[in-house]
């Protein structure tokens, strides 16, 4: 994941990312400021599809994003 491509703050409005799409927004009004809260989509695709995937790890930059998992399909 990186910042500014697949994942964002939590303000959905404006953002557009390279990599994502908005998949939810908060219609109930803004968290904070005037921005409503979102959640990003983004695909990823296994640059290894022969060998499973056993763990994921989130390493953080230090960046203004604080990402998290919401859910996890796989094909």
């Amino acid at each position: 994941m990186v910042y500014g491509e697949n994942l964002s703050e939590y303000g959905s409005q404006g953002v557009d990312l390279a990599q994502a799409e908005l998949a939810w927004e908060d219609a109930s009004g803004p968290l904070s400021g005037n921005q409503n809260a979102g959640l990003f989509k983004f695909t990823w695709k296994n640059p290894q599809p022969d060998e499973p995937i056993v763990s994921l790890d989130f390493i953080s930059q230090m960046t203004e994003a604080a990402p998290f998992l919401v859910a996890l399909t796989a094909e």
